[in-house]
């Protein structure tokens, strides 16, 4: 789905037949409205004479450069990428494109020197804005999940996979997958290992359901990898650095159904609710909030320390892992931006917001929007499949968000998605507590090290970095297997390279 417009356009109130409702022209102004569960995700390319929009970045990519334009890198995208692995919406890696994201909106309107673009960011699913009234019901839950999820198998063609963890959400997607009849959908869970004990759980489960479950094993033949890999690099619109992108993309690289549809669990953090844990707090309360003694604290104390932590703004303590500081990034990207003031902004703007709403709207707007969820689309994308996400369905959110906030988690406790639980427990005698937390995982250091020789290749022969990239990232390869937290940074720089290396986007 793409549209079109230049500046004469909106100047002349050009309407088009039909637009979607996220699109709306008035009066010589266009509002384009980031989904509120960010699905479908909706991409916007903007100069002062041309604005392309449409529902995938390869497609708004594609269609720029039929037409002659030439999008370039951002150095804010990089370094962002580089700085927390992900690029907040509704920057991109482009200077050029947008991404709108959960609440984002793009307001276009027309001036003495072209198409003008402001942006606005809303933080939707605000606890408070909750109303309570949807009333608690388990068997209420898995209607609208199962009608949910056959929309979405439907309108991909009928044919695909569901990534399945043996954790809450994905199981349940099986539940629902099994309530509608979709037996076509095979179930696919890969394997860290020999005591992966994550494969068992959803194999049971898959029996019970009458579903076909199928294990990944990634392949202990380099080359195979390094060939997957590198399709999925060409392939990819954009650049993802999501702890388990690799096992991820190889898998749907290797499930062999076209144009069919890739399930996923996640997205139901965002209403449901997350409850800020003693570590979180704790975090937050030794934040060293003079920013001139957090930059000099970040320059003398290794990457991996917890202590950076401490160094982050009160929105960037939210976001995952521990990757490259701009004390880092100097050494091998010239072109590097401090990106500390983007996230004092938004810890800024979200001042008053709680620690509830803080862990769900605010950093899922960025974390699961940019990293997450992100990781689906691209490993789809790249294979001609499409990513779905069933909790994202606007009558799920509707029902599920409306619950009164006590069967959807306990403050207390912290134990969230009360009713989920109940309804799995209900329907297939799955108890979430006695299985425990379980999500995808990977050993992301022992796979770096075992393709050390493509790792370095990527990164060193990626024309972004200086030279001096090489001896660093050979350095942290060398520790890795005593200091695993670099993992991140390796990875961040890994995804990064090859995307830049090979993706027929970024030529």
């Amino acid at each position: 789905m793409l549209f079109e417009f230049g500046d004469t356009d909106l100047r002349d109130g050009r309407a088009f037949e039909v637009v979607p409702d996220w699109i709306t022209f008035s009066g010589g102004r266009v509002d384009v409205v980031g989904q509120t569960m960010g699905i479908p995700e909706i991409y916007l390319y903007h100069s002062l004479d041309l604005v392309v929009v449409g529902t995938t970045a390869g497609a708004v990519l594609d269609r720029v450069r039929e037409i002659g334009r030439s999008p370039t890198l951002s150095s804010f995208g990089i370094s962002q990428f580089l700085h927390h692995g992900l690029v907040p919406p509704p920057h991109t890696e482009w200077d050029d494109l947008w991404f709108l994201g959960k609440g984002d909106r793009c307001v276009l309107t027309t001036a003495t020197n072209g198409i003008e673009a402001r942006f606005e960011r809303m933080y939707p699913y605000l606890q408070a804005d909750s109303t309570g009234e949807s009333q608690p019901s388990t068997s209420t839950l898995l209607d609208v999940l199962t009608a949910a999820t056959d929309r979405q198998v439907n309108d991909a063609g009928g044919d695909g996979v569901l990534m399945m963890s043996s954790g809450k959400d994905s199981v349940s997607v099986a539940v629902a997958l099994a309530e509608g009849g979709h037996t076509e959908i095979s179930c696919v869970t890969y394997r860290t290992g020999p005591d992966d004990t994550e494969n068992d759980i959803a194999a049971g489960v898959c029996r019970k359901l009458g579903l076909t479950h199928r294990t990944y094993d990634i392949p202990d033949d380099a080359s195979i990898v390094e060939a997957d890999l590198i399709r999925f690099f060409e392939a990819s619109p954009r650049p993802c650095a999501d702890l388990v992108q690799i096992p991820y993309a190889l898998v749907v690289g290797d499930v062999g159904v076209a144009s069919g549809v890739v399930l996923d669990g996640g997205g139901n953090d965002l209403y449901m609710g997350i409850v800020p844990n003693r570590k979180f707090k704790a975090m937050q309360g030794l934040r060293i909030r003079n920013e001139r003694l957090a930059q000099q604290v970040e320059r003398f104390i290794p990457t991996d320390s917890i202590i950076n932590y401490f160094t982050r703004s009160r929105v960037a303590t939210q976001l995952s892992g521990r990757t490259f500081r701009l004390p880092d990034t100097r050494q091998f990207y010239p072109e590097v931006v401090d990106t500390r003031p983007f996230w004092a902004q938004i810890s800024d703007e979200t001042a008053e917001i709680g620690a509830i709403d803080l862990g769900t709207t605010v950093a899922t707007a960025f974390h699961d929007q940019a990293e997450v969820h992100l990781k689906a689309h691209v490993a789809a994308q790249a294979f001609e499949m499409t990513a779905a996400f069933p909790y994202c369905d606007s009558k799920v959110v509707d029902y599920l968000f409306d619950l009164p906030a006590s069967t959807r988690y306990d403050a207390k406790s912290g134990v969230t998605k009360i009713l989920l639980r109940e309804m799995l427990l209900d329907t297939i005698g799955y108890d979430a507590e006695s299985v425990g937390k379980h999500y995808f995982g990977f050993e992301g250091d022992r796979f770096l090290i075992a393709h050390r020789v493509f790792v370095m290749s990527e990164i060193s022969g990626c024309s972004l970095w200086s030279s001096d990239v090489a001896s660093l990232a050979a350095s942290w390869l060398d520790q890795l297997e005593r200091r695993p937290l670099l993992y991140h940074s390796l990875l961040v720089l890994f995804q990064l390279s090859g995307w830049y290396n090979h993706s027929r986007y970024a030529r």
